[in-house]
């Protein structure tokens, strides 16, 4: 849906500071809720360091109702499985170099409740009690984090003796990320990102490119938002993240099974980095406001968008716009050069109409709040209607539909 948002500037923004990465190396089940086809269910990530020097990833999607005892069974049999695909280790201290011929086996698993008072004895989890009650009720999780000290799953391998992975509860994970503009020179490239319990802002972001399929190991960027050089032209672009909660603690590296390190699977460009159009226009205008307003004075801006809902539609391409090329119609090549033209204005205020709630909520509003330091509200479109009576006074229709903020002018 097309809507009117307003982002205005925030003095508090860009203090905070970005933590230091450490990677994930620690044994731990990461458990979170979710859901498969509409039905509620619950998340299980393993990642766990084996004995046999392997390391695995182990994902689940469970019922709530199962029971602990159904899922460490389940469990017991997935990990044997993968230790079985895992080839088998020459001896370094056999002379002919002969293969190991006994494996790392799972023989037992269970999760344990650890009291807080040192002096008490760790307990059995009910074998028959469901995973929603052990796991994701109030009283099963004490806050969320890692929750050290709560509780744990033991790993019983043979050879290898105990594994103890921590629960942790609510990790910071990434549902959905791509790059879904086409690469400019001198414009914003910004990840559009769907995620949970996630702080943008204490995540890492690293950017690297390459041509022909050869990428360099050093990234040529760190921060959310990524500008090509005009060195840079005819490149692929990809992007990998350690995601992060409000905590700075590490979340669930974004990809599949294969994945275990805190930087995620990398999201790739489907586009080379290009060339952007002339626009001498709007770069003399950019330049003129590229000074920042008195302090008494402010500066506010207003734009229509062209929301992609309207620009998409059959009569929109054949009528309304049929003198602009389709190719520039797409919002993959509008967004970067309307977002460049925005950050460049440096405004106190910004009115934007026509907007797709999607783009505001995952691309706009992150990448004003990094570019410029800016917060948003967003309002749908046809919301807002006013009483003939009294013009400052909102309908009946509209009451608990209309947004506000407080906001603090600079002086």
């Amino acid at each position: 849906m097309a809507s009117h948002p307003m982002v205005t500037r925030s003095s508090s923004f860009g203090t905070a500071q970005q933590p230091i990465i450490t990677e994930r190396g620690a044994n731990c089940l990461c458990v979170y809720r979710t859901r498969n086809e509409n039905e509620s269910c619950i998340g299980l990530e393993l990642f766990v360091n084996l004995p046999d020097d392997h390391t695995a990833r182990i994902c689940f999607r469970r019922p709530c109702t199962e029971t602990v005892s159904s899922f460490l069974a389940r469990l017991n049999t997935s990990l044997n499985k993968r230790l079985l695909s895992f080839p088998r280790k020459k001896s370094q201290n056999a002379s002919n170099w002969e293969l190991k011929t006994k494996k790392c086996a799972l023989v037992g698993a269970r999760i344990l409740h650890i009291s807080a008072h040192p002096d008490s004895t760790h307990q059995d989890i009910d074998q028959n009690a469901t995973l929603e009650e052990v796991l994701l009720l109030k009283s099963a999780v004490e806050g969320r984090g890692m929750a050290k000290g709560r509780k744990l799953l033991c790993l019983h391998f043979e050879p290898g003796g105990e594994t103890q992975c921590p629960l942790v509860f609510h990790p910071a994970r990434i549902l959905r990320c791509r790059l879904i503009t086409v690469p400019m020179i001198g414009c914003p490239v910004v990840p559009l990102i769907e995620s949970e319990n996630a702080c943008l802002r204490k995540s890492t972001f690293r950017w690297f490119i390459g041509k022909s399929g050869n990428w360099g190991e050093q990234y040529i960027h760190e921060g959310f938002i990524f500008t090509p050089c005009p060195d840079q032209i005819g490149c692929d672009l990809r992007l990998q993240i350690c995601i992060r909660n409000a905590s700075g603690e590490v979340g669930i590296p974004f990809g599949d099974e294969n994945t275990f390190g805190a930087f995620g699977q990398p999201v790739r460009c489907k586009w080379i980095i290009q060339p952007g159009p002339v626009q001498n226009f709007i770069t003399e205008r950019n330049d003129n406001a590229d000074v920042r307003t008195p302090a008494d004075n402010v500066r506010i801006v207003s734009y229509n968008i062209l929301a992609d809902l309207y620009a998409s539609l059959p009569d929109a391409k054949s009528i309304i716009f049929r003198h602009c090329p389709l190719n520039y119609l797409n919002h993959a090549y509008r967004l970067p050069l309307i977002l460049r033209e925005l950050i460049s204005y440096r405004a106190d205020f910004i009115c934007l109409q026509e907007v797709d709630c999607g783009i505001f909520e995952y691309y706009l509003q992150p990448a004003l709040e990094y570019g410029s330091g800016m917060a948003g509200i967003f309002l749908e479109k046809g919301l807002v209607t006013t009483n003939t009576g009294n013009p400052l006074k909102p309908s009946a229709s509209t009451k608990g539909k209309i947004h506000s903020q407080r906001i603090s002018i600079r002086s």
